[in-house]
């Protein structure tokens, strides 16, 4: 989010519950590290869209 200023004061702007569901979603990788930067380009996407929380499924 570093090259996204508007998506990093987005994200800074939620309330904790949401920045920490996103946070432990990317979190979740641990066992499959080539998904994380997958999860974290979709975190990025879903940010500079103005969405809150990531669509289930």
């Amino acid at each position: 989010m570093d090259g996204e200023p508007s998506t990093g004061a987005f994200f800074d702007s939620l309330a904790q519950f949401y920045r920490t569901a996103y946070l432990r979603w990317i979190d979740a990788t641990k066992r499959r590290p080539e998904q994380r930067a997958v999860r974290i380009a979709e975190m990025v996407v879903l940010l500079t869209a103005g969405i809150k929380e990531r669509p289930k499924g």
